[in-house]
């Protein structure tokens, strides 16, 4: 891994990757501003059509009003998006853990479980199982259930 590195270095493989993605953090800058610049603009029109048809007192109360009303709107999806992805990364991360304590556990057992006859197949019932099931999986029919509604339309 070292040897591709010093190779891609070498070659000037990386310069290229950083110049390329500085030109396109260039071009995406330059793209938001012009983006931001033309939303300024619409707004500004939606407040002079709005100044002609309110009045310019009403017109900056409702313009004020909306804006607003999107920031906490804005912020309170942020809150529940916030929220989702923490629960996410904590299931995630209560998963590993889960995982590590049980393979942590299954190897302290392994050795007892392999003096015994009985204890190979312990150790081999879980394997059955799971392709038991898989198995089962795959071969089941793929009709869908008839529910009692569907029942008092025929």
């Amino acid at each position: 891994m070292l040897a591709s590195i010093i190779r891609s270095l070498a070659s000037g493989e990386v310069s290229d990757i950083f110049g390329r993605f500085r030109r396109a953090a260039i071009v995406y800058a330059l793209a938001a501003v012009a983006a931001i610049c033309g939303i300024g603009f619409l707004v500004a029109a939606g407040f002079v059509a709005a100044v002609h048809r309110f009045g310019a007192i009403p017109a900056a109360i409702y313009f004020g009003i909306g804006f607003i009303v999107i920031a906490i709107l804005l912020v309170a999806i942020y809150a529940v998006v916030e929220a989702r992805t923490r629960a996410r990364r904590r299931k995630k991360a209560r998963k590993a853990e889960l995982s590590g304590v049980l393979g942590a556990a299954a190897l302290a057992a392994l050795p007892s479980l392999l003096r015994s006859r009985l204890g190979v197949l312990e150790v081999l019932a879980p394997f059955a199982a799971i392709a038991a099931y898989e198995v089962y999986k795959e071969n089941r029919s793929r009709r869908p259930e008839r529910t009692d509604r569907e029942d008092d339309d025929a």
